[in-house]
């Protein structure tokens, strides 16, 4: 199995990078187009981002605002399966590190590839959505 990690410093509290990870409103202002679930383990989240890429995720693990795991349950052939984990702890005052992990894929494919990058750029928009309340609209979030 391959992995994809991302650390990145946020200047801002764990809390607050926990509810742009775990809301449907904080998952929309940074990835997908829309999305739903409840914050509560073994619920389902709907992951959409078109009629041709409307995934879903089981919450696996949840613990509030250090740690939040997805299983993705449908999705393409090379995400279905997979593992999203996203851990947050406070550096120093108000610097958090989110550590981001992508685990579970059969082979380092094109698509791989692609996917490692995009998350580089989407946790980039995470970040600075939590920063700095900047929402890119959904049209120019192409991380392709």
């Amino acid at each position: 199995m391959h992995n994809i990690y991302h650390d990145l410093e946020i200047k801002a509290d764990p809390s607050s990078i926990y509810k742009s990870i775990i809301t449907p409103e904080g998952l929309n202002s940074w990835w997908t187009l829309k999305s739903s679930g409840i914050a509560v383990l073994g619920n389902q989240f709907q992951f959409y981002f078109s009629d041709d890429y409307n995934w879903l995720a089981q919450l696996v693990h949840l613990n509030e605002n250090n740690l939040i795991q997805f299983q993705m349950t449908h999705a393409d052939a090379d995400w279905t399966n997979t593992i999203l984990t996203f851990k947050i702890n406070r550096l120093e005052n108000n610097i958090s590190l989110l550590s981001f992990s992508h685990e579970g894929w059969n082979a380092i494919n094109p698509h791989f590839r692609r996917t490692n990058f995009g998350w580089a750029l989407y946790l980039n928009g995470l970040k600075n959505y939590v920063e700095k309340d900047i929402i890119i609209d959904y049209s120019k979030r192409d991380a392709h």
